[in-house]
């Protein structure tokens, strides 16, 4: 017997749970099947494992009323594969095998596969004449000593996700539904083959497919679609019928690619179906034909091209780079899964960009603008940001104690620092296409019993995976419950929103992964992580962090953005250029040459660095001025144009102890109102400049005595008494100045 012929050659070394069936089109409701298969079986130490039939049983049993399929074998065991399948079975369903009873066929697997359990779906029976149903199936592993779990049906917006659904969407044509219902673009694979060379001769040359004649097809009509070259993704326009103006023939496809003009011949292409943009039509003449090629590629062309494509704010439409490999690849540290990513971004499909913060934390440095330079970038293609406020984790804090970085906040807190954050976030990212969601929104509506299933779909050990609570476990130190829900929240939040990407930095790797795992279990599509660099801090050793000191502030004035990145290291220059600037890659390697040959002045980098930096958070004229400002000051060592001002009361004076002076006598105490103004103070500077928020404190501004950072009226200060008068200019460091005023009545 031919079956058991294939599952004797099986050679598995762990007891399995197995789910059974043909699996066409590998869509959305198997993949939610299969996601509870491999939580089931990682629960159970068993081996999440796969039976798929080379050929549909109606194949077999009603040959007249045969199914054309939606993916072929090799195409649905690649498919499985990627869903991270252990064992992926294949049968050859026969006469021989409909007859078994399901008695017989479980028998056979019990003893071939070490099967110990089986998944199946709502509407799953096996066996002659369909016999064997949930509860046949239920009463036999109560005999055969194997587990039954029934996993009810997948559905989208009322309707249950199902092959015969997307062979009906096909029918009408209705590529965005197909890809609603299988998750993916629908896909065409086939050789390039001779055809009559009409194409050419219309102007327009196309590329005839041998499809297998099994392979189902959308209706009739020419569509708007992408066609894979290997790896490489061209804009093209795909013909699906009998070319009734030439005489109604045999159901062909052809091909024709934007832009692209070798020979195809013998070539295999991949093309993934995105819109119809008609049904095919008979034409009175060839002329009218060419006429209306013409019309569908250039609506094709647009079709394909409004998720490339952007107005830019100077109101000059401008075409965004459609070089995938570029966006994915600079600035970027890893992306799960690449390829998964690349279809997402061929497809057509606008993308739910997911973005998250922690309201704890209003403030955005340049660290942050890494991630958000790469959210910009993909809404010029069309996509869209999901930005979702931690309000309610925020409320909740680390009320363990344990953690001085989650406070817990009011919503009044939260508010305020929201609207502080998303002021700082919309000078990277494009507000229109942002959509800003509050965790309230979903778990405000949280129940014990809600909780309670989310965290039992994930096991202390997973967490513990997460290196940071690791190594506290193995030190000894104490990790709060609420802690380990974090990652849980986080997940959920992609489930909430339906996100298709999520960005973050490298450190955030195991909390998106939660979320894609999370998503595949309740049947959503799993999300691409997307993460990016961490961004070194003007220390030049560590990440940038405002509690190092070592960050620049995206809100922060444009000189003083300037002068911090005139202040970092040479060995940070291309570091930054490629992670926070739009400067072409090819003068990146220009300037990675010149600093290599020390054919080029550091600080000429730097200074167009800065500039660009300062461009892109104002405007170009105020990087001008900052540049001339540095200039002015710090190279020229001129004093700045808007020094602010500083007004010395009586009461000031008091509190930094001043003594004037003349004639180089000393006067302990004030002089009466109406005697003569003295014109200088010995003051205590380390007073002096914690009373005008030059220093953080009393020490702090000893300190920066000590380095010799402190100059008044161009002198360097190395006591803690000095003089000053109206009109002395202080500085401390190489940018922070103040003019001071002297009001004695004040």
């Amino acid at each position: 017997m031919l079956v058991e012929e294939e599952l004797a050659g099986l050679s598995l070394n762990k007891d399995t749970l197995l789910t059974i069936g043909v699996f066409d089109g590998v869509h959305l409701g198997h993949k939610y099947l299969i996601s509870q298969l491999k939580e089931q079986a990682r629960q159970q130490n068993l081996l999440s494992s796969v039976i798929t039939f080379r050929q549909h049983p109606q194949e077999v049993l009603s040959p007249q009323n045969k199914l054309p399929f939606l993916t072929d074998l090799s195409q649905r065991v690649d498919l499985l594969k990627n869903e991270g399948i252990e064992a992926i079975i294949t049968l050859s369903f026969t006469h021989e095998l409909a007859q078994l009873s399901a008695r017989q066929f479980l028998s056979l697997l019990k003893k071939y596969t070490r099967m110990r359990g089986l998944v199946i779906g709502y509407d799953f029976a096996i066996g002659r004449n369909r016999e064997g149903n949930t509860n046949t199936l239920r009463e036999l592993g109560q005999v055969m000593n194997f587990s039954v779990t029934e996993i009810p049906p997948l559905a989208i917006d009322g309707e249950v996700v199902s092959s015969t659904a997307i062979r009906k969407a096909l029918a009408d044509g209705d590529m965005r539904k197909v890809q609603d219902l299988i998750g993916r673009p629908f896909s065409l694979h086939g050789r390039v083959i001779t055809g009559a060379g009409r194409g050419m001769e219309l102007g327009f040359p196309t590329a005839n497919l041998d499809i297998d004649p099994e392979q189902a097809l959308p209706t009739e009509g020419v569509y708007a679609t992408w066609c894979y070259i290997g790896d490489k993704a061209y804009q093209s326009v795909t013909n699906i019928g009998k070319r009734p103006t030439f005489g109604a023939g045999e159901p062909t496809v052809e091909v024709y690619l934007l832009d692209y003009y070798s020979n195809l011949y013998e070539r295999e292409l991949k093309i993934d179906i995105v819109e119809r943009l008609r049904g095919e039509k008979k034409f009175d003449t060839v002329e009218e034909l060419k006429k209306q090629i013409t019309r569908d590629v250039e609506q094709g062309r647009a079709i394909l091209r409004t998720k490339l494509e952007t107005s830019m704010d100077n109101d000059e439409k401008a075409i965004v780079s459609q070089d995938i490999n570029h966006l994915l690849k600079r600035g970027v540290a890893e992306i799960i899964v690449e390829q998964e990513m690349i279809e997402l971004l061929r497809s057509g499909k606008q993308l739910r960009l997911k973005e998250g913060f922690d309201p704890s934390f209003p403030d955005i440095h340049l660290g942050h603008m890494v991630t958000l330079r790469k959210l910009r970038k993909f809404q010029e293609l069309g996509h869209q940001v999901i930005l979702i406020v931690g309000d309610w984790t925020a409320q909740i804090g680390d009320p363990s104690g344990v953690s001085t970085t989650r406070p817990m906040l009011s919503i009044e807190q939260v508010q305020a620092n929201a609207e502080t954050y998303m002021k700082q976030f919309f000078k990277v990212v494009d507000r229109e296409r942002t959509e800003v969601r509050w965790q309230s929104e979903w778990y405000g509506k949280f129940t014990l019993a809600d909780v309670i299933q989310l965290t039992s779909k994930f096991t202390i050990a997973q967490l513990m995976a997460r290196e940071d609570f690791s190594n506290r476990y193995n030190a000894g130190r104490p990790i709060a419950i609420t802690e380990l829900l974090y990652p849980l929240l986080q997940a959920y939040d992609s489930v909430a929103t339906r996100a298709d990407v999520e960005f973050g930095g490298t450190d955030q790797k195991f909390n998106l992964l939660v979320g894609r795992e999370l998503q595949s279990m309740v049947g959503q599509p799993p999300q691409q992580i997307f993460l990016v660099p961490i961004l070194v801090g003007t220390d030049g050793s560590q990440k940038m962090s405002k509690s190092l000191g070592n960050y620049i502030g995206v809100a922060e004035s444009p000189n003083e953005i300037y002068g911090k990145v005139m202040s970092i290291p040479d060995s940070l220059i291309l570091h930054y250029f490629e992670l926070v600037t739009d400067v072409p890659d090819q003068e990146l390697e220009e300037f990675r040459r010149e600093l290599s040959d020390k054919t080029i002045n550091p600080m000429t980098l730097k200074k167009r660095l800065a500039k660009e930096i300062v461009t892109h958070l104002y405007d170009q004229k105020t990087a001008t001025e900052a540049d001339e400002q540095f200039t002015r000051v710090f190279q020229k060592r001129e004093l700045p144009e808007d020094i602010p001002q500083v007004e010395i009361t009586k009461e000031l004076l008091q509190k930094i102890k001043a003594r004037s002076f003349k004639e180089g006598k000393f006067v302990v105490e004030m002089r009466e109102v109406g005697a003569p103004e003295p014109e200088w103070y010995l003051v205590s500077v380390p007073l002096l400049l914690s009373e005008i928020g030059l220093a953080k404190s009393h020490s702090d501004a000893k300190r920066l005595i000590e380095q010799g950072s402190v100059d008044i009226d161009n002198k360097t200060i190395s006591e803690t008494d000095s003089n000053i008068k109206t009109g002395s200019i202080i500085k401390v460091g190489k940018r922070r100045f103040r003019r001071i005023v002297i009001d004695k009545e004040g």
